[in-house]
């Protein structure tokens, strides 16, 4: 591949579409296969044939009316509303490529953050961005939570070689679990494309949820909430201790946390 084509596969980033007219025993379309096919990988590229098919020959007939050509002949390559017609190494290449770097759609506008303003992603260094995200994450009350739970195993364990443990066993469990939700989310937004409805229900629902937190803080147990029901509680507090906190006590080396009573024997 040239280098005038790499170059070209490196700006475009999205890949246009190009028709290449051609015709059985045309010399000149022969001439081009070999450009055409260095093309594929950057552009969307269809060979129309219009000599025998007769539906190319429709399809090419109809082309020169839309585009307004006084003499039409092939090859012809057509992208969008740009065309080039004939063939001479070297020149139509370079009009060609002209053509599919006037085709290709315009860049999204960079993302725009409250109070930073426009934000490019391909100008910002990805760890600083990680680490800044990752810190102003980690300010949240469930974070904190967590966090406290944890010191409190840690503050009982007297062997170097479980706290590492421990520690390590929360820094990588904490590190799957927001790898998950960040791939699902990304898949997500792949699937749905770059639409604007998309990201407007999502705002939509985190304003929701928001409110009825804020809701909660003066009308606690009125009308909708987010809490977990006091019904709830007891069971999933007895999971946690028949399960969790057994796995966390073996792991910090003494049974300190409460379990289940024993009946004793006779």
């Amino acid at each position: 591949m040239s280098g005038a084509v790499i170059a070209l596969a490196v700006a475009l980033g999205a890949e246009p579409a190009l028709t290449f007219y051609w015709g059985v025993g045309c010399p000149h379309c022969e001439e081009a296969e070999p450009f055409v096919a260095s093309l594929e990988g950057v552009a969307r590229v269809e060979r129309v044939e219009v000599r025998r098919d007769p539906e190319g020959r429709r399809r090419i007939l109809a082309e020169v009316a839309r585009l307004g050509i006084g003499a039409p002949g092939i090859p012809l390559f057509v992208a969008g509303d740009r065309w080039v017609m004939g063939y001479e190494r070297g020149k139509t290449d370079a009009q060609v490529l002209a053509l599919l770097e006037a085709a290709k759609p315009p860049p999204p506008a960079p993302p725009r953050a409250p109070l930073l303003g426009e934000i490019d992603p391909a100008t910002v260094p990805l760890l600083p961005l990680t680490a800044v995200v990752g810190l102003a994450d980690g300010f949240n009350p469930c974070a904190f939570w967590v966090l406290l739970v944890l010191l409190g195993l840690l503050g009982r364990v007297r062997s170097r070689g479980r706290v590492l443990l421990l520690g390590g066993a929360f820094v990588a469990v904490s590190g799957i679990v927001y790898f998950g939700f960040m791939t699902a989310w990304s898949g997500l937004f792949a699937l749905a494309g770059e639409r604007a409805w998309v990201t407007g229900v999502l705002g939509a629902a985190l304003l929701a949820m928001g409110l009825v937190n804020l809701k909660d803080l003066v009308w606690f147990k009125a009308g909708p909430s987010l809490v977990i029901p006091e019904r709830a509680k007891p069971a999933l507090y007895r999971r946690m201790s028949g399960l969790g906190a057994r796995v966390l006590s073996r792991l910090a080396g003494k049974r300190w946390l409460p379990e289940p009573l024993r009946q004793s024997p006779g």
